[in-house]
């Protein structure tokens, strides 16, 4: 079981109600064992998607065929890996076709350094997609 902790002091802390119901199950002077490792920061991935949602929904009525945000992720991957970003995925060709295999986008496995790299392509795409500068105006956008 995977739950977000703080640490303060020596100790680890809990974060939210659903880590803490898990911790809860066990018992002061309970043998535990733990794996630490350090997570990417969530802002920066609900940002990442926040992102892609404002893109889809400022796309040029020329991209109309991108009807889902899942389908634009997908879209790009295939230009990133077609810009040279390798973990986007690898074209495969054959004798008459072309075909794009787009990588596992595993952003929990992903260390920050990684994650900011695949957003800064990402945000290159869509800027040149969307005909604007995506990150400026995503700062006056609002849920």
């Amino acid at each position: 079981m995977k739950i977000g902790m703080v640490k303060s002091g020596m100790t680890l802390k809990v974060t939210d109600d659903i880590g803490l119901e898990a911790f809860s199950r066990y018992k002061d002077n309970d043998y535990l064992l733990v794996t630490i490792a350090t997570a990417r920061n969530p802002k920066f991935h609900k940002r990442y998607w926040a992102l892609i949602r404002f893109v889809y929904d400022n796309l040029p009525e020329q991209y109309d065929a991108i009807d889902t945000t899942d389908k634009l992720h997908y879209i790009t991957k295939r230009m990133l890996a077609k810009d040279g970003y390798k973990r986007a995925g690898e074209f495969i060709k054959t004798a008459t076709e072309e075909w794009f295999i787009p990588a596992k986008t595993d952003f929990a496995n992903m260390s920050q350094e990684e994650f900011s790299e695949y957003s800064k392509f990402a945000v290159v795409f869509w800027n040149k997609l969307c005909g604007f500068d995506v990150e400026e105006q995503f700062e006056t956008y609002r849920f």
